[in-house]
This record gives structure tokens, C-alpha cells and sequence, in this order.
């Protein structure tokens, strides 16, 4: 593994058109990284929460029988869920082991701009390179790391996760689950079909194998008499999702900018790409399915 200075991912333009950069960080971008790094310290009674990632490739199954060539983070689809809670920093190392760069864009996050994961901000982490990323948590809510370079197609192959922030005043329940939704267009031999053209590799497409956790469409059990949470994400790059459990009420607790006022009663709800809700449910949902339209 190279050693090299995190703030050196700023400095350097990585793609160019006709000779002129494309996606470039500004000249003073290492420099404000090493500012931000030295700025993110936890609140008074709170921690810095640290954290190591992989980027790699490995053969991921989604079904009996149904395997793919995945990219994914710590050998897993989604990467595991990062939970901390307000006031506390957030320490990511991240290791590429990829076959070509990557960065990691932290999603609904309010992070300093040289955090954030973009070309704009960030020299791509080389294959073998490893790259820390450190920021303050000031928001309570659901949120989701993933790649942004080569965005479409490192999407779909499987990097991504969920991030959990807690506040200290979150109500409790019997039981809580992350569900990240997701779907993967496969060609015959088992690997991620290449975008169709400009349009594909731009906007993202909708694949046809639909995924909740890595899982295509499994079964979720709940007990009885019981209250959960859900938090829910949708990681597919152009697919909108039409949500519902069978058609029993849940309760809307919150959205992409965290908790709202009071829970709005639904029956389903439409989730664009990225977007994130948190739902309560009681023994309603027995019995009943996951629907994604």
C-alpha cells in the first residue's frame, strides 16, 4: 500500500477533455481538508467513531442459485450500516481494492465541502490508495454513503450503505430494521450488464433483479403485538418506488431532513432515487409483503 498525505487526493486533476479538466478540486482543496480534518472534534461528552472500509470485489448471491460479480464495501451488499450519534465524529478509512478510483459521497450529510466524497473536492482514491475521511454529525436522521465516481456503474455493482445518526431523545421500540432497496441489471454469466449507452451511464437505469438488503425480494418476519421501526432507502439510480405492506396504515415519522412535526398515516408511499423515510408499524404488517412498484 502507497503511503501518501490524505490531503494530496485534493490537488491533483484526474480527468480531462480536449486537455482541460473536466472534475477538478479547486488549488487551495488540500489545504481545506487538512482544515476541515483538524475542525471535526465531538461535542463535550460525545466520541469520535472510527471505522474501517474495503472497497473490493467479490462474488455476492442474491438468491439460490443467483450470483454476481459485486463491488461492494467490507465484502458485503449493502456495506455494513455506520451508526453514531449527534455530536459524535465520524472517522472513515477508506481502502480501495478495486480495479480502478473511487471516492465515497456521504448522502443528506451536512459535512465540509472537502468531505464530501465528489470530483469536485477530491482527487479519486487509487487501487491500493486509502483515504480518511473525518466529520462532525450535527443531524439526527437517515442517511446513506455510496460511491460517486463512476457513479452509475459502481452503484449498481453494490457501494453503498446505510448511515444511522441518533439523537439523545429518539423514542425506543421493540424493534428496528434498515431497509436499503435496490435493484441490478444481470447479464447471463453472472455479472452487472455494462449501461446501454450515454443516456444509462448519465441517469442510471432500472434493473430488472430488485433487491432489499442484497436480498432479492426476502421474506421479513415480525412478531406479533410488536412496534417497529423502519427506515428505509432507495439506492437504485433511476428507479421510483411505490411502497406498501399489503395495504395496512403505517405512520410517516420522518424523511430525508430527519423527523417531522407529527406522523402523517399512509398506506404507501412513492420514494424517488435517494430519497429515505422512516415509517413506524404494528401487528398490522403480519402477514403482510414488502410491495415495490
Amino acid at each position: 500500500m502507497r503511503k501518501r498525505d490524505p490531503a494530496d487526493e485534493h490537488e491533483t486533476p484526474v480527468r480531462t477533455h480536449g486537455g482541460a479538466p473536466l472534475h477538478a478540486p479547486p488549488a487551495d482543496a488540500g489545504e481545506a481538508y487538512r482544515l476541515a480534518y483538524a475542525a471535526a472534534q465531538p461535542d463535550a461528552g460525545r466520541r469520535v467513531v472510527a471505522i474501517a472500509l474495503e472497497a473490493s470485489e467479490f462474488d455476492w448471491n442474491v438468491a439460490p442459485g443467483v450470483t454476481f460479480q459485486a463491488w461492494g464495501f467490507n465484502g458485503q451488499v449493502p456495506g455494513p450500516t455506520l451508526e453514531a450519534e449527534v455530536g459524535d465524529v465520524l472517522e472513515i478509512r477508506l481502502t480501495n481494492r478495486l480495479p480502478e478510483p473511487t471516492v465515497v459521497h456521504w448522502h443528506g450529510l451536512r459535512v465540509p465541502a472537502a468531505m464530501d466524497g465528489t470530483e469536485m473536492v477530491q482527487r479519486p482514491i487509487a487501487p491500493g490508495d486509502t483515504f480518511t475521511y473525518r466529520f462532525r454529525l450535527p443531524d439526527a436522521g437517515t442517511f446513506w454513503y455510496h460511491s460517486h465516481f463512476n457513479e452509475t456503474v459502481q452503484l449498481e455493482r453494490g457501494l453503498y450503505g446505510a448511515l444511522v445518526v441518533r439523537s439523545a431523545e429518539e423514542p425506543t421500540f421493540d424493534h428496528e430494521r434498515v431497509l436499503v432497496v435496490d435493484d441490478v441489471e444481470l447479464a447471463r454469466d453472472g455479472k452487472v450488464k455494462p449501461p446501454g449507452g450515454w443516456i444509462e451511464s448519465h441517469d442510471g437505469r432500472e434493473g430488472s433483479t430488485r433487491l432489499v438488503n442484497g436480498k432479492q425480494e426476502p421474506e421479513l418476519t415480525m412478531a406479533a403485538g410488536q412496534i417497529e421501526r423502519w427506515r428505509i432507502i432507495n439506492a437504485a439510480s433511476a428507479r421510483y418506488l411505490r411502497l406498501s405492506i399489503g395495504g395496512s396504515p403505517f405512520r410517516i415519522v420522518g424523511t430525508d431532513g430527519g423527523l417531522i412535526g407529527a406522523p402523517v398515516p399512509a398506506t404507501e408511499i412513492l420514494l424517488a432515487p435517494a430519497d429515505r423515510v422512516l415509517v413506524h408499524g404494528d401487528a398490522a404488517f403480519a402477514g403482510q409483503g414488502l410491495v415495490t412498484e
